[in-house]
């Protein structure tokens, strides 16, 4: 399957995307075309940018039409366009170098990791949590049992003169 906005000029081994200004947005986006560098001479791969990139910038126009982006021009679009292509040659340098692999040590480290600061909050509102009722203690109250804890909830009130101040500790 062709893509229709792929161009490979002959003096150049770099594929690049091109596009003409859609004839309802002619007048509003300034310029006549579009064209911006692929970064890459394998044509699979110019091709696939090309077209994830066409469907993004068709994206782009459809907001404008839409009335989602207040002003759009060429320039705009071409800011958007390199800004989606360098997220794409970071996709494929994780893909391509296998940077992006799975570490099942990796994943048992931070499930452990997570665990390990649960017990420490759990421990802690065990041993420092007070019981209290709209600001005042109550002393009576039995123990908290943190297995039985569902939400939690802060109620902050602005009736008092002064300063507030509301601290959390990790």
């Amino acid at each position: 399957m062709s893509c229709k906005h792929l161009v490979k000029r002959k003096n150049s081994s770099v594929y690049h995307y091109r596009i003409i200004a859609p004839t309802d947005l002619k007048s509003v986006l300034i310029q006549q075309s579009l064209e911006i560098s692929l970064s890459t001479g394998i044509h699979r791969i110019a091709q696939s940018r090309a077209r994830k990139l066409n469907q993004f910038i068709q994206n782009l126009f459809q907001a404008y039409r839409e009335g989602h982006m207040a002003s759009l021009t060429m320039t705009i679009v071409k800011e958007f366009a390199k800004q989606e292509l360098a997220k794409m040659y970071r996709h494929a340098e994780f893909t391509y170098t296998n940077t992006n692999i799975f570490d099942p040590s990796a994943v048992s480290s931070a499930i452990e990791s997570v665990n390990n600061q649960e017990m420490r909050f759990e421990n802690n509102l065990n041993h420092s949590f007070q019981a209290s009722y709209r600001g005042r203690r109550l002393p009576d109250y039995p123990k908290l049992d943190t297995s039985r804890i569902s939400q939690l909830g802060l109620m902050i009130s602005d009736k008092q003169e002064g300063n507030f101040r509301l601290e959390v500790q990790r």
